[in-house]
C-alpha cells in the first residue's frame, strides 16, 4: 500500500515538474525571434548583403557595433545591433526620408537556428527581477576595475558609481517604475528619470550581455505590446538575406502591411500636407523598375494583394492610425493598378523600364501623391 503511495507521489511529482518544465519553456517561447524579420535602410548596402547573403565585416564593425567609435544613430554600446522587425508597419519609418539623395530599400533576414534558441536570446524588459542578473552582480560582476574604467571617463565626471556599491543601490538607480532599466535609446532619447548613473547602468548591463553571450536581444524600447523588434549582435547569426528586386516585390505581394504606414498626415512643423512614411512607394517602384523578369504569378499576386480589402493600404473610408487634423486620405490603389497593369502589357521593353526608372528616379525625390499619380500616368504613355 505505502509503496503504491508513494508510487503516486512520484507520478504526481514528475507530472508537475514536467508542466513546471513546460511553463518555463512557454514563458521563453514568445522571446523567441522569429525565423525571418525585416530590416530597412539605404539600398546600395542592403542590396549588396543581399548578393552575399551577409553583412559585410567592415560594415558591421562601422555602422552596426561600431566598435571604438559611435554608430550613425550614437547608440551605446548596450543598444548596438542590427535592428529587424516582423511588423513592417511599426519599422518602415527607418527608410531614408524622400529627397534624402538615400534610395531608401528592405531586406529580409534569416536567423540561424542557434540564434533562435533561448540560452543566447537577451530580454531586459524584467532585468530587475532576474535573479540570475542579481546573482551575477553580486558575485561575478568586478565591480572596483568597472568603477576604475567609468571614474576614468571624462563624459562621467564628476559622478561617482554609489550605485555600485550593492544591487539594491543600483536596481534603485537603474531601473524605471515598469521594471524597465533606464538606458538609452540613442543619444538623443530621454528616459523616464534618467539621472547622472545612466552610463554606469549601461556599462554594467553591457557587461552582462557579453557575459552571456547575448546573440540577439529583444528590442524592448518600443511601442509594441508584446515587442516584435530585435537587435542582432553576432553577425554569423545571418544565415541568408533576401534583397533582390524580384525578393522585394514577392515581400509586397505576401506581406498586407507593406504600405499600411503610408498614409498622408499635416507636418507640425512644415505646416503643410506631407506624406508619411511613403518611402515604401518608392521601394515598391524601384523594384518594379529593376527586377529583371517579372513572373506572371508573381504579378497576379502583386494586383491581388494591392485589390485585396485586407491590405491595410490607407483609403479614403479607411481611418486607422489617423491623427486629429490629418487631411482626408486619397485613394492610392488606382494608380498602383494602373502602374501594374502597364507592367503585365509593356513590362520587358526596354522603352518601358526606362520611363518606368526615370518615374522611380523622380518619385525618390518628391513622393507625394500626386507624383504618384504622374508616375503611373508616364508608364502607361510609354506602354501605348
Amino acid at each position: 500500500m505505502l509503496s503504491r503511495t508513494l508510487l503516486g507521489i512520484s507520478a504526481s511529482l514528475a507530472v508537475t515538474m514536467t508542466l513546471i518544465a513546460f511553463a518555463c519553456e512557454n514563458a521563453w517561447a514568445g522571446r523567441v525571434p522569429p525565423k525571418v524579420s525585416y530590416h530597412y535602410g539605404e539600398k546600395q548596402y542592403l542590396e549588396r548583403n543581399a548578393r552575399i547573403d551577409e553583412v559585410p565585416e567592415e560594415d558591421w564593425r562601422k555602422f552596426v557595433m561600431g566598435e571604438g567609435q559611435p554608430t550613425t544613430y550614437g547608440l551605446p554600446l548596450v543598444r548596438r545591433g542590427l535592428y529587424t522587425g516582423t511588423d513592417l508597419s511599426s519599422i518602415s519609418h527607418y527608410t531614408p526620408n524622400c529627397g534624402s539623395g538615400r534610395t531608401p530599400w528592405i531586406k529580409a533576414i534569416h536567423l540561424k537556428e542557434s540564434c533562435r534558441d533561448p540560452k543566447v536570446v537577451g530580454d531586459l524588459s524584467d532585468l530587475q527581477n532576474d535573479e540570475r542578473f542579481k546573482k551575477w552582480f553580486d558575485e561575478r560582476l568586478n565591480k572596483e576595475e568597472l568603477a576604475k574604467k567609468l571614474l576614468s571617463s571624462p563624459v562621467l565626471k564628476p559622478a561617482t558609481p554609489w550605485c555600485l556599491d550593492s544591487f539594491d543601490k543600483f536596481a534603485q538607480s537603474a531601473f524605471q517604475a515598469d521594471g524597465k532599466p533606464r538606458i538609452r535609446y540613442h543619444k538623443y532619447h530621454k528616459i523616464q528619470g534618467e539621472n547622472e548613473n545612466t552610463e554606469i547602468h549601461e556599462e554594467v548591463i553591457n557587461e552582462w550581455i557579453k557575459f552571456n553571450d547575448f546573440k540577439v536581444m529583444l528590442n524592448d524600447n518600443t511601442h509594441e505590446q508584446p515587442s516584435q523588434q530585435w537587435y542582432i549582435r553576432d553577425r554569423s547569426c545571418i544565415e541568408k538575406i533576401d534583397g533582390s528586386p524580384e525578393e522585394v516585390l514577392r515581400m509586397v505581394a505576401d506581406r498586407k502591411d507593406f504600405f499600411f504606414s503610408f498614409r498622408q498626415v499635416r507636418d507640425g512643423w512644415k505646416k503643410k500636407i506631407v506624406d508619411d512614411y511613403d518611402s515604401t512607394a518608392a521601394i515598391f517602384l524601384r523594384a518594379l523598375a529593376e527586377a529583371k523578369e517579372i513572373d506572371p504569378k508573381l504579378l497576379q499576386s502583386l494586383k491581388a494583394n494591392i485589390n485585396d480589402p485586407k491590405n491595410r493600404m490607407p483609403d479614403p473610408k479607411n481611418k486607422q492610425g489617423s491623427r486629429p487634423g490629418d487631411p482626408e486620405q486619397e485613394d492610392w490603389r488606382p494608380a498602383f493598378q494602373r502602374i501594374l497593369e502597364s507592367v503585365g502589357k509593356c513590362g520587358g521593353t526596354k522603352a518601358y523600364r526606362t520611363a518606368l526608372s526615370a518615374a522611380a528616379n523622380k518619385y525618390d525625390n518628391e513622393c507625394t501623391f500626386q507624383d504618384f499619380k504622374q508616375v503611373a500616368d508616364k508608364v502607361e504613355e510609354a506602354c501605348k
